[in-house]
């Protein structure tokens, strides 16, 4: 790649970023937070339909069509990650969750699991646990992404549970060790 390519890149993602920032700032009620976390909840399950498969089979590996669609569902994932994260940034988890539609909540842990870079992830972690801890987010959700952690971590391998005290609690236990989580219960 040579460099005027990937200065072209980086203008496009700063770009994308200030794009970003400012649909996200522009969200000043209840409603237009919870319509806008609802649209990438819709918009991340919308990439998530099958396209790559159709794609893998039409076209092949090696074609330029299946490489054109990774390339686009990258991007998209990548928006929608950079979303959550600006959002998480400037509002923080919601206090007040039952003016939200569900899957606007169920966004956070969705969308940031979905999103396979372990250092990224961990880094909004955090908003969730503390969401967790003030009751505003259920320990399930917070599970759910530290499974998809692990996954990110460990290239692809799920988490399989040592004990067989099967529940959420203790699976949580579990992957924070781990993950080397120091997260109380």
């Amino acid at each position: 790649m040579n460099y005027s390519c990937k200065a072209d890149k980086d203008l496009k993602h700063q770009s994308l970023s200030e794009d970003v920032f400012s649909e996200v700032y522009s969200l000043k009620t209840d409603q237009d937070k919870s319509d806008f976390l609802y649209m990438l909840w819709n918009n991340d399950q919308n990439l998530r339909q099958g396209q790559w498969s159709d794609a893998l089979l039409k076209y092949g590996r090696e074609s330029q069509e299946l490489y054109a669609l990774e390339d686009s569902l990258h991007i998209e994932n990548s928006k929608i990650f950079k979303s959550i994260k600006t959002y998480l940034e400037l509002y923080d988890y919601p206090d007040n969750i039952e003016v939200y539609h569900p899957q606007a909540i169920n966004a956070f842990p969705i969308i940031i699991g979905h999103y396979h870079d372990y250092d990224s992830q961990s880094k909004l972690l955090p908003y969730l646990y503390n969401a967790y801890k003030k009751g505003n987010c259920t320990l399930e959700d917070v599970v759910w992404l530290l499974g998809e952690m692990h996954e990110s971590r460990y290239r692809g391998k799920r988490y399989e549970m040592k004990s067989n005290r099967f529940t959420t609690e203790q699976e949580f236990i579990e992957l924070c060790k781990a993950l080397a989580l120091d997260l109380p219960l």
